[in-house]
């Protein structure tokens, strides 16, 4: 499955375009750093669940993602870490 993958990707949707099923929040995304050969994942929380103060907003008022490194440069790999990651954060 891995070569179904653009090599040129810096975002990846766990769910759409790594299709690996659980419970887990739709915006959850793999995201290349730059500088890191690990994997991070990313995801927002609704306003109403975020536990951070002002719900996550920054200094511009726009509202922050979580981010985490996965600590694999594999994507698929990333992607199980990332739901486990994100099932404790909620």
């Amino acid at each position: 499955m891995l070569n179904q993958l653009p090599s040129d990707w810096v975002t990846l949707n766990v769910a759409r375009d790594l299709g690996i099923r659980g419970s887990y929040p739709q915006d959850l995304r793999i995201k290349r750093q730059a500088k890191s050969k690990n994997l991070y994942a990313q995801w927002l929380p609704s306003p109403d669940d975020d536990p951070r103060p002002n719900q996550g907003r920054g200094r511009g008022g726009k509202r922050l993602t979580l981010s985490q490194s996965m600590g694999t440069d594999d994507p698929y790999e990333a992607g199980k870490r990332a739901i486990a990651w994100v099932q404790r954060k909620q």
